[in-house]
């Protein structure tokens, strides 16, 4: 390693210090935070957005909606994490994206890949189905198979 390589790593080294809880296990601790100030505009369409989260049922979005609000009034990423149930790299993921992109970050857009086959109704029906078992079915098996399904 040259001498810019070890450079590197000091700097590395001097951003992340090793912390003992009472436990005396390890835990990193990032010494780099962000505080995420919001307008009193910014922060009333949030609302908004997270009012129209929760009439559309949309949990995904209710959960990035509160990490926002939750960063901005400044609780740290573990604790937002841990209140949400997510992982701290994604609140980290959803601050950066809203740092860089804002309001437009909270739009989803459909994953790529091809559609499904099937409907709703029909992903239903078929389960309600799986769920009887085979002999409700006509089938004289006991288990399902791939082919029988």
């Amino acid at each position: 390693m040259g001498k810019d390589g070890l450079d590197k790593a000091r700097e590395i080294r001097h951003a992340y210090r090793m912390v003992a809880p009472p436990c005396d296990s390890w835990q990193e601790v990032s010494l780099v935070t962000f505080t995420l100030r919001l307008t009193p505009l910014l922060r009333q369409q949030l609302y908004r957005r997270l009012q129209q989260a929760y009439a559309s049922g949309s949990l995904r979005l209710v959960k990035r909606l509160h990490a926002l609000l939750a960063i901005a009034v400044g609780m740290t990423v573990h604790n937002v994490a841990q209140m949400l149930g997510l992982g701290e790299q994604t609140v980290r993921d959803y601050r950066n994206s809203f740092l860089w992109r804002g309001v437009a970050s909270l739009v989803y857009q459909r994953p790529p890949g091809r559609p499904a086959k099937l409907t709703k109704t029909q992903r239903q029906a078929l389960a309600s189905l799986i769920e009887a078992g085979p002999q409700a079915a006509g089938y004289a098996s006991g288990c399902w198979s791939a082919t029988m399904i």
